[in-house]
């Protein structure tokens, strides 16, 4: 569950007014910066955390820190919020908040140049066990407090997840760590119906890997696999989401949202002379890793290359302009047929950038030409000698064909006046391939946008409150007024928001009021059905859109705890306790009324005179 902060990933809001709640009438509000005072220059603070796909945060993990591109030096800057020393590389178990179940608190350097003279263009790499890698692109250039979330993969999702994977079994010799010399190692993933009675997701495409007989497998270090059972896994994301049946690319709608560092991407290239920074508009995508008997990532492969073949799904957008590893700067002009080329990419999973999957043989990049099976399905095939994440990507340059230009817009209500209601932003390409969600999640208000990293090519574009849309017309620089179609809006590119303004079919909120809310942890008696038993010694805390972490003192008798929180405002209602955290869905205070926050940590013996047995783990939150 995220927290609710300003989330800037490729977009920065200016701020016409703030209505911060004061943390003064807030109980109990702490920070993990006191051993440190911020420079007199920057006040910059950034909260950085991962989840897995369904936005539960991760408590385990590591999470690094990458220059970008324009970004030389600038991920040198970072330190942990308690200390003023550089650091590029955090561990979520050690370096993570207490009580937040995994969240980071940065600051900048106090010698660090003030982000309005120098922006940062960063990378956030994050990575943990049993999960595919991922990072966040960040373009930062004002004073802000700012909430950087990594979304992760599990590698067995759920069947609500729009990924598909496929693990099979093998076997290292003891001669070098080779494959057994009779028979290959092969995985392939397959395709899923959507159901929506067993909220099952569909699963479009597939992905083929093959390991030929008498392999040679060496470990990132260099050292043969260790003799004994190999795993192969092969996780497959599809390209398309349905965006023109459902554009609110969460997570639990699209495997786009879940796409490994984004699709506003930095290329990994020794030539300077080559852009570094654009588009993806992706066919497909792969993650496939083989491990040894000692649970080693096998990364290089001597002998027979490996046989990879992804399928890429009907529909999928053509661009109009050259298909190869450079950028695009034409639209898409229809969809990929057979006998179109598609260029392919492979992920650092350290550094968080693409760039282009060199041939084997050729040394050069890999343009794949796309064939036809009997059944009419699309796919590639290529050969590799390593295994890691492969893309499927056309490669677009940005409308403004500049990083750090952005594409800006204002918003006024229904009435007229500067906007101050909050809002996420989503757009996206329709037959799939790209997608965008930015959710502004703050107590502060805006009137104006700017998105940077703005692609070059047409999207449907639109303001959404919870799940309500909220343009009514758009106002070009120039031209006539656009009328939005079920509150969304079609542009050519992103780049035609530039100068102009966005008219919301709702007028502003009121003044905010503070309503004090009370909250409670629980535990499920397993032994009595429908009882539960309070929680009174667990660490509890309510985050809101300010970026501040609340603590919630709950009472030694009743098991009460009380916050007077913003009536306009999200909050998230967090618990820990004997190593189990959980968390609340968002809610307001107008939702929840006098009957308060109940949140359920796990289970536990009720009937026993000693106590109980301790918590099972969380069963998810009650409102």
């Amino acid at each position: 569950m995220d927290l609710q902060m300003k989330d800037v990933h490729n977009f920065r809001l200016k701020l016409l007014a703030v209505g911060l709640v004061s943390a003064s009438i807030l109980p109990g509000c702490f920070n993990d910066r006191k051993a440190k005072s911020p420079a007199a220059s920057e006040i910059s603070t950034f909260r950085v955390q991962m989840v897995d796909q369904s936005g539960a945060r991760l408590n385990t993990g590591s999470i690094s820190i990458v220059d970008a591109v324009g970004g030389e030096g600038d991920a040198s800057r970072f330190s942990l919020a308690s200390d003023d020393n550089s650091k590029t590389s955090y561990s979520v178990i050690d370096d993570a908040v207490t009580g937040t179940g995994g969240v980071i608190d940065l600051n900048l350097l106090s010698t660090s140049p003030r982000i309005s003279d120098n922006p940062l263009d960063v990378v956030f790499v994050g990575s943990a066990p049993n999960f595919v890698s991922s990072s966040s692109l960040q373009s930062i250039t004002a004073t802000g407090d700012y909430l950087i979330t990594i979304t992760l993969t599990a590698i067995n999702s759920p069947a609500s997840v729009p990924v598909a994977s496929q693990s099979v079994t093998g076997a290292a010799t003891s001669a070098g760590g080779v494959t057994n010399t009779v028979a290959d190692i092969s995985s392939s993933t397959t395709t899923r119906a959507a159901d929506s009675v067993s909220n099952t997701a569909a699963v479009k495409g597939t992905t083929s890997v093959t390991i030929p007989a008498g392999t040679q497998l060496k470990t990132s270090t260099g050292a043969p696999a260790a003799p004994g059972e190999l795993k192969l896994t092969v996780v497959h994301f599809d390209n398309d989401t349905g965006a023109d049946v459902d554009p609110d690319f969460v997570p639990s709608n699209g495997s786009l949202a879940l796409f490994p560092g984004g699709l506003d991407t930095t290329i990994e290239d020794d030539d300077p002379s080559t852009p570094e920074s654009g588009s993806f508009s992706s066919a497909g995508f792969a993650a496939i890793e083989l491990r040894d008997a000692n649970d080693d990532l096998i990364t290089d492969f001597s002998g027979n290359p490996v046989s990879i073949e992804i399928t890429i799904p009907a529909g999928t957008p053509f661009p109009g302009g050259a298909t190869g590893a450079g950028l695009i700067d034409t639209a898409p002009i229809g969809t990929v047929n057979a006998g179109d080329t598609v260029p392919v990419w492979t992920y650092n999973e350290l550094t968080g950038k693409w760039k282009p999957q060199l041939d084997p043989d050729t040394g050069l990049p890999i343009i794949a030409t796309v064939e036809s099976k009997p059944d009419s399905t699309l796919f590639v095939s290529f050969k590799t000698d390593h295994l890691t994440y492969f893309n499927l990507d056309y490669w677009y340059n940005y409308c403004n064909s500049s990083v750090s230009a952005p594409a800006s817009f204002n918003v006024i209500d229904a009435a007229g006046q500067p906007n101050k209601r909050q809002f996420s932003l989503s757009y996206y390409q329709r037959s799939g391939g790209w997608a965008r969600t930015k959710r502004a999640y703050s107590l502060d208000t805006f009137s104006s946008v700017d998105v940077y990293r703005a692609p070059n090519f047409p999207v449907v574009f639109e303001l959404k409150e919870g799940a309500e849309s909220l343009i009514a017309t758009f106002e070009p620089a120039a031209g006539n007024p656009i009328l939005s179609q079920n509150g969304k809006i079609a542009l050519s590119n992103i780049c035609e928001l530039d100068g102009g303004t966005i008219k919301l079919n709702k007028s502003n909120p009121g003044t905010p009021t503070n309503i004090p809310v009370d909250f409670t942890v629980v535990n499920v008696c397993s032994d009595i059905p429908g009882e539960f038993t309070e929680v009174t010694d667990a660490t509890a805390f309510v985050t809101g859109g300010d970026s501040s972490v609340v603590n919630v003192p709950l009472g030694a008798s009743t098991g009460i705890g009380t916050a007077n929180l913003s009536s306009n405002v999200s909050f998230i209602f967090s618990a820990a306790a004997d190593g189990i955290t959980n968390s609340t869905p968002t809610f307001t205070p107008a939702q929840v009324g006098s009957a308060g926050v109940r949140l359920v940590l796990g289970s536990q013996t009720c009937k026993t005179t000693t106590g109980g047995t301790g918590g099972t783990g969380g069963s998810g939150g009650q409102l």
